[in-house]
């Protein structure tokens, strides 16, 4: 598996699922930032969608093991 930085996305989920939860952290550093400000957008609040997102991103990581494809996110799963 490569670096942080050059390791897939699927790489990243493979080695989440196979125990390795502090990697989750790569996935989140690569897209809280961009669905923070989608969301900032959607709800009109930076602060509201500082927690929208991170409530998000604690229920994926719950979920990540049913998602349908894991290994193509961010939009793998449903």
């Amino acid at each position: 598996m490569g670096l942080e930085g050059e390791a897939t996305d699927a790489e990243v989920v493979r080695a989440v699922l196979a125990g390795d939860v502090e990697r989750y952290a790569v996935l989140v550093g690569r897209y809280r930032d961009r669905f923070a400000r989608y969301a900032a957008r959607m709800l009109g609040s930076r602060d509201v969608a500082e927690d929208a997102v991170q409530d998000a991103l604690v229920r994926a990581f719950d979920r990540l093991a049913d998602c349908r494809s894991p290994t193509s996110l961010p939009g793998g799963c449903s």
